[in-house]
């Protein structure tokens, strides 16, 4: 089984990805071209890049996935543009809800 793991680069994300790989499964890891994947070195995964936001990337990003565990959120107090924060926590979980390979 593959899995794709959504915010995997992030504290939480990567143990989820170590945790599929300690149980023998394979696991891509939606990232961007921006995102810091320290957290991931050494582990082997496949990358797929895009964003939550982009339905499409989605959609290339569930090709040969089983199924999803969804963690990419932004979890600020406070931001100067606070709408980001509903087109990646709203929009973007309805489009992985949503998405389709």
């Amino acid at each position: 089984m593959k899995a794709l793991v959504t915010g995997g680069s992030g504290y939480i994300g990567s143990w989820v990805v170590r945790q599929l790989l300690e149980d023998n499964q394979e696991a891509k890891v939606l990232v961007r071209e921006t995102d810091d994947l320290r957290n991931l070195t050494g582990l082997e995964v496949e990358y797929a890049y895009g964003d939550v936001r982009d339905y499409h990337s989605l959609c290339r990003a569930l090709d040969s996935c089983d199924r999803v565990f969804h963690l990419a959120a932004i979890y600020a107090m406070w931001l100067p543009n606070p709408s980001i924060m509903d087109s990646v926590n709203v929009q973007g979980s309805k489009n992985v809800f949503e998405a389709r390979p």
